[in-house]
């Protein structure tokens, strides 16, 4: 046996103006159990921007994860 570990990390960038705004974000999960080579990695990444158009007529939303 051994002593179990848990590490979660983030961060997340946003900015903009009045026409477009950005945001950014990545976080990672690291876990190691109590029993020998019992570990668990999770990554996640998130973007997002919104921008308009035509005098605020018309807007395009893209996001991925």
């Amino acid at each position: 046996m051994q002593t179990g570990i848990i590490g979660t990390e983030t961060v997340t960038l946003s900015t903009g103006t009045e026409k477009n705004q950005t945001y950014l974000s990545a976080a990672a999960v690291n876990s190691r159990g109590i029993i020998p080579n019992n570990k668990y990695d999770r990554y996640n990444f998130t973007f997002r921007n919104t921008t308009s158009f035509l005098d605020d007529k018309m807007k395009l939303d893209v996001g991925a994860q």
